[in-house]
């Protein structure tokens, strides 16, 4: 048997090992297959038409090093031998296949070269017989970027047909389909042929596999043996391209993909950067729009579903938070990865396949709102409020003021989503990057101009917007830069993320400093052992912060070193220099001022872009700086613990800035603040005095290491952040058997409310790569009053009852929430004590008197409970059968006497007309 029949066997082995893809072929298939074809042939997809003169000699040249000599019947070569890393060089198979379609160029020329031709043919014998005696895999080559996927195709996919007519002419040559089995392992080819598909399998799930591959497979389909294998094929393209759409259900380390809740992550945590591999999805996608190819409508939402998402993180499409941006994070600022026309073609594509409409409406409305533009002719969805994103560990916040459209982005890390990545020179001092950054985006034509952030990567790395940091002193670039070529930032903890009703929500964090920074090694030269706790309690367009259990152990004596909790870092361009800076009055600070405040008083701020804080009286200080900063950019280098500041000191920038952050004293601290996106000096002067707990807007009822609890006074909403288990909560909530966030907003008689755990409960997955699976968490907690379920999904059930509250028990996974009402019971109350009756009270409703018809005693206790759980009168007197409820306002309530000398207690619930 000769080698290139030995090569043939060897080449295609593969495939007789491996279970098809089952697909059905139809005359649908059939018909659209020719113009579906046309839209990835070589040409279509970019191949050159022509080689010039010198490219030409230049391939021959490289075919004449190898003193290759044909065998007389055609079907083998001899020559120089050729290296298995040359052939696993990427740089040489690039190289190579520009040689190949050189060769093939000059062959099909009007004036064919015979020379080349038979050069061509030469060459890729002798290429083929070298990578088989060598064995080698596609795993193995190195140099494996976007440039070489989207430059090797080329030259063996000009070249088939080459080979085609080479393979005619000589019996028992089988030179074009060997080629063709080549570039498809190359490519990957046979991920198509899986069978089952697993989403979790890194062959085909990666991201970059849809951005660098599969449009060129669908051009080496077209050049299988049959037209049935071909269509066949394209189907089987077709699913991968659907299956990359399905979200995933937890971490892939090395993947791409679409999480549940519409994030996009790459390396294993939320990237938004690397959503530009949706680009191919889409452009391929919508070349089989109106045929039988077509994308499923389940794929088409997925990916709606992420591209959605993108947009909801950026202001007007055009600009998203710095803290989602990976290795580049000011690079990432700008919304480059999915330009408006993708998600234009993206809800066209939507229309088709709802039943050939023009567009997508629910869409449409979506990206009008999103875009603040009148693209489509329906009304704008008015998408103002709260996002809860917990698979990226982050909470959204859309609003405007006045005429200011803005969105504010909250986020930290866990112990299985990093927050930021180091690689390959990039990203030197992000260690503070998702430290619970809260930053303000505000919808303008200059965008990063208008919200404070640089044109160019470099700001004050030590002071990003809401973080909790250690400003270190007087090493602040030394003690931040990471030391390890590439790592990513990791903590300890793994409770991070958000709630959301709708127009309110909750973003919380607790965080331990990961020394060993989730496995990778220490990575920082200086350790903190920094903790804090922090929340956002977003409401009625304004945020209020709060901070608890900061503190700081270094490894080493920093008696300079200062905890800090960041506001704002406002980086001057020229198209805003006239922007203004405000501190306790109307009047803008216009000259360099470096200011430390006491805290003892209450102070407000307005940043440059127009964001208002008020930090009411607390300890600690309040730093206020404007001037010039010397900043490093983000890939300074070099990256290691001997580098000193004299290492970074010839690679400043200078920048024109204004900045402020709350200095905490030493011991452990905690603070409070609040947030005005889009206000003016005169706004603030007249809100600060309903600013600070208690002062007429929000009560704060717990902030400690338990929990943080915000009442909003005006709608009655109640929030919880809870840290960790507790049975003494503030009311309307009793107890919490594990770590949680809650809304509570009371509606007539009925109390709607909002509970989910961003602690995604990682459990170790071994069929995905370094990854893991997002566990079910159960969750108890105890409301006051008697109520039952309604409206509520099989993930909630009412768990006990007792006479004055309602333990309710709900399944939570992914970060979702589970929102429900509770209603009053009106029936009699599940007895759990010895004895323990309902009441019998008249009239029911009644109107300033209420009588109870019972056998009592001398003496009770007995209280009146709201409709929200809040204990609103009670007395250790006797009733003696009458009780004045005229101070009472309308509704429903819990009456519970009790009495100590028994033990005796009943309940009767009634209306107040």
């Amino acid at each position: 048997m000769t080698r290139s029949k030995l090569l043939c066997c060897f080449l295609f082995i593969p495939f007789l090992l491996n279970a098809q893809q089952p697909v059905t072929i139809t005359e649908g298939h059939r018909n659209s297959y020719p113009s579906v074809k046309s839209k990835f042939t070589y040409t279509a997809l970019g191949g050159k038409q022509s080689a010039s003169a010198s490219g030409v000699s230049a391939a021959k040249a490289e075919v004449a090093r190898f003193n290759i000599v044909l065998s007389a019947d055609g079907l083998d070569v001899s020559g120089t031998a050729i290296s298995k890393n040359d052939l696993l060089s990427g740089a040489k198979l690039v190289a190579w296949s520009e040689n190949i379609n050189n060769l093939a160029l000059a062959s099909k020329a009007g004036t064919p070269d015979t020379a080349a031709n038979e050069d061509l043919i030469k060459f890729v014998k002798h290429l083929l017989k070298y990578w088989q005696i060598n064995n080698c895999k596609q795993q193995d080559i190195s140099g494996r970027n976007y440039t070489f996927y989207w430059e090797t195709w080329k030259g063996w996919i000009c070249a088939l047909p080459v080979l085609q007519d080479y393979d005619s002419s000589h019996a028992g040559s089988e030179l074009a389909r060997e080629a063709l089995h080549f570039i498809k392992q190359v490519y990957k080819y046979n991920s198509i042929h899986e069978n089952p598909y697993n989403v979790n399998d890194l062959s085909y799930s990666t991201g970059d596999f849809i951005y660098t591959n599969t449009r060129f497979l669908f051009c080496m389909a077209a050049f299988n043996p049959t037209v049935d294998e071909q269509i066949a094929d394209y189907i089987r393209i077709q699913r991968l391209y659907e299956n990359y759409a399905k979200p995933r259900d937890g971490g892939i380390y090395w993947g791409s993909g679409i999480w549940i809740d519409g994030t996009f992550m790459h390396h294993g945590s939320v990237h938004s950067s690397y959503q530009y591999q949706l680009r191919q999805w889409i452009d391929d996608m919508w070349k089989m729009k109106d045929t039988s190819f077509e994308i499923s409508l389940d794929a088409y939402n997925h990916i709606t579903k992420a591209v959605y998402t993108l947009y909801l993180e950026c202001t007007d499409g055009k600009a998203l938070g710095y803290t989602i941006g990976g290795r580049s994070p000011l690079g990432s600022v700008h919304n480059w990865m999915l330009a408006r026309s993708y998600f234009v073609k993206l809800i066209k594509l939507g229309g088709a396949l709802k039943g050939d409409q023009e567009y997508d409406p629910v869409m449409a409305a979506k990206y009008n709102y999103l875009t603040n533009t009148t693209t489509f002719p329906v009304h704008a969805e008015n998408l103002d409020g709260f996002y809860q994103l917990n698979y990226a560990g982050m909470g959204l916040y859309r609003g405007r003021n006045n005429t200011n459209r803005w969105v504010a982005t909250m986020r930290g890390l866990t112990s299985n989503n990093w927050g930021a990545e180091f690689i390959n020179g990039q990203n030197t001092f992000g260690r503070y990057q998702a430290h619970g950054v809260l930053e303000i985006l505000y919808a303008a034509d200059h965008v990063k101009a208008a919200s404070g952030y640089p044109d160019t990567p470099e700001w004050d790395w030590n002071v990003i917007p809401g973080t909790t940091t250690v400003h270190h002193w007087p090493d602040p670039w030394y003690s931040i830069q990471v030391i390890n070529s590439s790592s990513f930032a990791w903590q300890k903890k793994r409770f991070v993320g958000a709630l959301s009703n709708g127009k309110s929500g909750i973003f919380a964090m607790d965080y331990e400093e990961d020394p060993r920074n989730g496995g990778w090694g220490t990575s920082f030269t200086v350790i903190d052992n920094l903790k804090f706790r922090k929340s956002v309690f977003s409401h009625n367009n304004l945020m209020v912060c709060l901070g608890s259990d900061i503190q700081s152990a270094p490894t080493s004596n920093r008696p300079t070193d200062t905890i800090c909790s960041n506001l704002f870092q406002f980086v001057y361009n020229p198209e805003v220099t006239s922007r203004g800076l405000y501190l306790n009055n109307s009047s803008s600070i216009n000259s360099d001022i470096d200011q430390k405040t006491s805290l003892s008083d209450g102070n407000w701020i307005i940043s440059p872009a127009g964001t208002g804080f008020h930090i009411p009286s607390q300890a600690g200080a309040l730093r206020l700086i404007k001037g010039t900063q010397s900043v490093p950019a983000h890939n300074v280098y070099p990256r290691n613990s001997s580098a000193t500041e004299d290492t970074y000191a010839h690679k400043m920038v200078s920048q024109s800035v204004a900045k402020a952050w709350i200095a905490h004293n030493r011991t452990k601290s905690s603070y409070e603040y609040v947030v005005v996106p889009g206000t003016t000096p005169a706004d603030m002067q007249s809100r600060v005095v309903n600013f600070g707990s208690g002062k007429g807007i929000y009560s704060i009822l717990q902030q400690d290491s338990v929990a943080h609890v915000i009442h909003f006074t005006e709608d009655n909403t109640s929030c919880y952040a809870v840290f960790q288990a507790s049975s003494a909560l503030p009311a309307p909530l009793v107890s919490a058997s594990k770590p949680c966030l809650l809304l509570i907003k009371p509606a007539g008689d009925s109390i709607n409310i909002s509970i989910c755990t961003p602690d995604l409960n990682p459990i170790s997955d071994a069929s995905r790569p370094k990854g893991w699976l997002a566990g079910l968490s159960v969750i108890s907690f105890s409301i006051e009053g008697i109520w039952q379920l309604s409206g509520a999904s099989n993930n909630v059930a009412v768990k006990n009852m007792d006479a004055t509250s309602t333990t309710i028990e709900v399944d939570l996974q992914h970060g979702l929430n589970e929102s429900f009402k509770l209603i009053p019971k009106a029936t009699s109350i599940k007895p759990m004590q010895k004895n323990e009756s309902q009441l019998k009270v008249f009239p029911n409703p009644c109107e300033s008197a209420l009588y109870v018809h019972d056998d009592l005693f001398s003496y009770n206790e007995w209280k009146i409970i709201d409709i929200s759980g809040r204990t609103i009168k009670m007395s250790k007197s006797s009733i003696n059968g009458r009780i004045d409820v005229s101070s009472l306002n309308p509704g429903t309530y819990l009456l519970v006497i009790h009495s100590p000398s028994t033990s005796e207690v009943k309940s009767a619930v009634f209306v107040k007309k």
